[in-house]
């Protein structure tokens, strides 16, 4: 089971502004560092993508609708990344 405390206390929280089309924006930057090999990360994201394609066709999506999202989340977060297998 997750220690809810420990979970919380171990993402960094960041609060900053940045400049877009409209004006300055409020920024909020939420991050935590795991424990593991690159080649783990690059599985998760893909597995991940995988997954919610799985539930939004369940949900009554078309195939194709969304196994397009499912690769533009994967090229969205992968960038730069080696080839996933």
């Amino acid at each position: 089971m997750i220690d809810l405390i420990q979970q919380i206390n171990s993402v960094r929280r960041q609060v900053g502004t940045r400049v877009i089309e409209a004006g300055e924006a409020r920024t909020v930057t939420i991050s935590q560092t795991y424990n593991a090999s690159i080649d783990e990360l690059w599985e998760f994201v893909r597995l991940s993508s995988e997954g919610w394609s799985e539930a939004n066709i369940a949900a009554g999506a078309a195939e194709a609708e969304a196994h397009g999202a499912r690769d533009r989340t994967t090229a969205a977060y992968t960038a730069g990344a080696p080839e996933l297998v």
